[in-house]
């Protein structure tokens, strides 16, 4: 055999080796990612057969079916979704958004053809608890369906006597701009088996923190209304939880963008964020009741939940709802003895390079631009209402009728981006019954450049937000624009 032949052969061997190896190597990454499929349908179970959650006793709420459905559909906040601007409630056709795009809200209403008209009870219980229509098909987990799993049958069928007692309207659900691959059967059931998991209903309360009052059997019972109204029927960890890119939650206890991506829903077991572990009780009432309390003011999406949902509850469920919220954040850290604290703005002094005797960072072109404009745009424009120190303006029973940007926790989150759409766009409180005329911000939009709006808002965060805040982002500021003139 000639050296040529020989050549070919050992050619010919190498490369069938290779190819055999590499086939091993898929058929092995196969394997693996079938097991890893495996591991992740293990959970599965329950969607269908998922145990009743019974509700903690309310306390002073309408015993009629028809009445109670309609309290907790604004405990839900139902319409928010499920009602079109200017259209008949619960009809649905409301644009909701994702981070995919946009998808119609369905119609609640009991139109047999476009509705619910036709379902029983135990279809909307297996809608809300397991996510799936009358026919089995898969809900969009656009509908918070994990936290409706914790919902107790009796409430299922007050919301359903409630929902069938409305006008029936007509309303097709077409539209949307979420891409058709994402509304397929198969991507659904991908995304449930990867990210929904059984509900948790907490059996007990979290043992008392530092200065909290020991358990009663009352103080429990009313703990535990407030989870059930929180985690269930209120959804709040539909909005304040942090997701990964394809809209998985990845950490309950933190905050994260929300589906539009131009507000920040900040973290509920965070003092920092939203969390209200530091609150005295009647403080986080006041918040959920009239969107206005001496440490807090509801804006934006938030603004509009008291708006159309908590402002309405009974006085018990907004305490026992403030006291699970409140025990989701740590307490008040105790007074230690020594010298006052900095005033907001200032750095500590292990964080002032003059005090510790090292080089200052050299600043980055956002900071030096804030620097030299920042203070410039801040007198001109907000100092009139929120004075020279940020200090606002105090109204009745000590609630600011102008907030104070010193101690402002929208200022001090790590996430500029719900400062910088309350610039951009104005700042409006919820006009309730306990406070009918809020405190109103002018949008900024029409006055200042987007080089003005990114050094005023660097400003605010450098003068009252803890050290090492991020500048604003020139690239989020644009898309912001561009999405509100879409």
């Amino acid at each position: 055999m000639s050296a040529p032949d020989l050549a070919g052969l050992r050619a010919g061997g190498s490369e069938r080796r290779w190819r055999r190896g590499l086939a091993l190597a898929l058929a092995g990454l196969a394997l693996l990612v079938l097991a890893r499929i495996g591991w992740e349908l293990r959970p599965l179970a329950w969607l269908d057969a998922a145990p009743p959650q019974p509700a903690a006793a309310a306390a002073g709420l309408p015993a009629e079916p028809q009445a109670r459905g309609a309290y907790l559909a604004r405990v839900g906040h139902c319409a928010g979704c499920h009602t079109a601007p200017g259209g008949p409630p619960l009809a649905g056709g409301k644009p909701v958004a994702t981070p995919f795009g946009s998808l119609p809200a369905a119609n609640l209403t009991p139109d047999p053809a476009t509705g619910l008209g036709g379902w029983t009870a135990e279809d909307l219980g297996r809608a809300l608890r397991h996510g799936r229509r009358p026919d089995g098909g898969l809900i969009h987990p656009v509908c918070p369906t994990d936290a409706f799993a914790l919902l107790d049958p009796a409430d299922v069928r007050a919301l359903h006597a409630h929902l069938q007692a409305q006008a029936p309207v007509v309303q097709p659900r077409a539209g949307g701009s979420l891409p058709t691959l994402l509304r397929q059967p198969l991507a659904l059931a991908v995304w449930r088996a990867l990210y929904r998991r059984p509900p948790e209903a907490p059996a007990a309360p979290p043992p008392p923190r530092p200065g909290d009052p020991p358990w009663t059997e009352a103080l429990a019972a009313e703990w535990a209304r407030g989870a059930y109204l929180v985690r269930g029927p209120a959804h709040c960890q539909a909005c304040h939880v942090e997701r990964n890119a394809l809209g998985g939650p990845t950490d309950r206890r933190g905050g994260g963008p929300m589906p539009a991506r131009d507000w920040f829903a900040p973290s509920l077991h965070d003092n920092a964020e939203a969390g209200v572990g530091d609150w005295p009780l009647d403080e986080i009432v006041a918040l959920l009741r009239d969107g206005h309390a001496p440490r807090g003011l509801a804006q934006g999406p938030m603004a509009q939940v008291v708006l159309g949902s908590t402002q309405h509850l009974s006085a018990p469920d907004l305490r026992a709802m403030a006291l699970y919220l409140q025990r989701l954040a740590p307490p008040a850290a105790a007074a230690v003895a020594g010298p006052p604290a900095d005033p907001p703005g200032r750095l500590a002094a292990a964080a002032d390079p003059a005090a510790t005797g090292q080089a200052a960072p050299r600043p980055s072109e956002e900071a030096l631009a804030a620097l030299a404009t920042g203070p410039r745009l801040y007198a001109q424009h907000c100092a009139a209402c929120h004075g020279a120190q940020g200090e606002g303006v105090l109204g009745a029973e000590g609630v600011p009728a102008v907030p104070p940007l010193a101690g402002s926790r929208m200022i001090g989150q790590a996430s500029p981006a719900n400062l910088l759409r309350v610039v951009l766009e104005g700042g409006f409180g919820p006009a309730t019954a306990g406070h009918p005329q809020p405190f109103g911000m002018p949008p900024f939009d029409p006055v200042l450049s987007d080089a003005e709006l990114l050094a005023l808002i660097a400003h605010l965060r450098t003068r009252w937000g803890p050290p090492g805040l991020p500048p604003p982002s020139a690239f989020a500021l644009r898309q912001l624009r561009e999405r509100r003139a879409d």
